[in-house]
């Protein structure tokens, strides 16, 4: 599969503006979303929040069912495609 090209489409305008090569950015500009997690009981909600995904999809019925999540590790599952590196501390209990 070839890289992506600029995006050549009508709807590519509203999608952020041009980007410096005078493309279409895809990204609208600015630093997103995002901010420090400093308590672990914050991280595990961000986590937990990412596996619900999925679910709030309704790709699958439960978090641990999507194959390229980390639930299933997190739920004692070691048999996964991706293992998970060290983590914050205990996740609270399911």
């Amino acid at each position: 599969m070839a890289g992506m090209g600029p995006v050549e489409t009508p709807g590519a305008r509203n999608l952020g503006g041009m980007g410096p090569r005078g493309e279409h950015r895809f990204w609208q500009q600015g630093g997103g979303y995002d901010r420090n997690i400093a308590k672990p009981e914050v991280a595990w909600a961000s986590v937990a929040y990412i596996h619900g995904n999925p679910v709030r999809r309704g790709l699958v019925a439960a978090d641990v069912d999507w194959p390229w999540s980390s639930a299933g590790w997190y739920a004692g599952d070691r048999d996964v495609k991706l293992a998970m590196d060290a983590h914050p501390p205990d996740p609270p209990p399911r």
